[in-house]
This record gives structure tokens, sequence and C-alpha cells, in this order.
């Protein structure tokens, strides 16, 4: 049940557009990627924003999902008693 929980938070959390500065980060750092790998086909930089976002994605909920369980790890004490 605990899990069912943090993964409802998480999809929350998640369910938000990027910010303006957010966006264009990520804009800047695929176009930079694109230029380097040479990618020119449409769908080539699709892909590679796909992945991209993937990586981050999974970065994102690990984080998440940890700093979550300390929270509760702190609340109920057993942060305490490590």
């Amino acid at each position: 049940m605990k899990n069912e929980i943090i993964n409802a938070i998480f999809s929350e959390w998640t369910n938000h557009d990027f910010n303006k500065a957010s966006r264009e980060t990520i804009d800047t750092v695929l176009m930079y990627l694109t230029d380097q790998l040479n990618l020119v086909t449409v769908k080539d930089r699709l892909l590679l924003e796909e992945n991209v976002m993937k990586v981050a994605c999974i970065c994102e909920e690990t984080a998440f999902k940890s700093g979550f369980q300390m929270c509760i790890d702190l609340f109920n004490g057993k942060l305490l008693r490590k």
C-alpha cells in the first residue's frame, strides 16, 4: 500500500508542464547534443529528445522516491534509530 501511495504522489508531482526557464535549458541541451552528434533528421532529433527525457525522468523518480522514503523514516523515527 505504501508504494502505491508514493507512486500516486509522484504521478501527481510530475503532472505539470516545465516552466519557461526549464524548457529553455532542455531545448539548449538538446540542440547542443543534436549539433555534436550531427543529427539532421527530425526523427533522429525526436529520438534523442525522447531518450534524454527518459533518463531525466528515471533520475527524478529515483530522487523523489528516495527523498519521500527518507521523510517517512524521519516521521516514524526509523531514521533517528539508524
